[in-house]
C-alpha cells in the first residue's frame, strides 16, 4: 500500500481499531464510507484479510485504511466508540 500512497499524493494510510459496536456484524458494502477512502487490510487477532464488499466487520478489528484527510476523518468518526 505504500506504493499506492506514493502514487496518490493526497492520500495517507492509517491503522484504526473498530470500537463502534454498532458496526460489528455489518458487511463493508453496507456502510457508506467516504468516496476518497478505502479499507485495504483487516486484522482479526493474528489473521490478516484483504477485504471486499462481503467482508464482515467485528468489534476490535484493526483496520488499515487509505484516503484523503477528510476520508480518514470519516473513518475515525465511524469507527470510534459510540456510547
Amino acid at each position: 500500500y505504500r506504493a499506492m500512497v506514493e502514487t496518490f499524493e493526497n492520500y495517507q494510510v492509517e491503522d484504526l481499531r473498530l470500537m463502534n459496536k454498532n458496526l460489528s456484524g455489518y458487511q463493508i458494502k453496507d456502510i457508506p464510507f467516504h468516496k476518497e477512502g478505502q479499507i485495504i487490510l483487516i486484522r482479526k487477532g493474528s489473521q490478516m484479510e484483504i477485504p471486499h464488499g462481503n467482508t464482515y466487520l467485528s468489534h476490535g478489528n484493526i483496520i488499515t485504511v487509505m484516503g484523503t484527510d477528510s476520508a480518514l476523518d470519516d473513518f475515525r468518526k465511524k469507527f470510534k466508540r459510540k456510547d
